[in-house]
């Protein structure tokens, strides 16, 4: 009689785990890479904006000021969406 191992019951397949493994090899500093240069675009809206209207206004370049203001009153009220898909990994991660 062929019995099967109790060992091998109730484990991944070491295909699958292959399979995993050389997908995350190639696609992980892909991955990372897109979502580092993410983060930072959305950090230098966040703070770049803020901090530039503030200094362009301590400088005297009132329309510039206007502009970065008016850049950064709008990521904050349409670039919610964008900061959800990036900032998702965090709040999975925190888990």
């Amino acid at each position: 009689m062929d019995l099967p191992s109790p060992t091998r019951q109730g484990g991944p397949p070491a295909k699958v785990l292959w399979a995993l493994f050389w997908r995350m090899l190639v696609l992980g500093p892909l991955v990372s890479l897109v979502g580092g240069v993410a983060l930072v675009v959305a950090i230098l809206a966040d703070v770049g904006l803020l901090l530039g209207a503030v200094v362009l206004a301590a400088i005297g370049e009132y329309m510039w000021t206007l502009i970065a203001a008016g850049g950064w009153v709008g990521w904050r009220r349409f670039g919610r969406p964008v900061r959800e898909w990036i900032f998702e990994g965090f709040d999975h991660g925190s888990l």
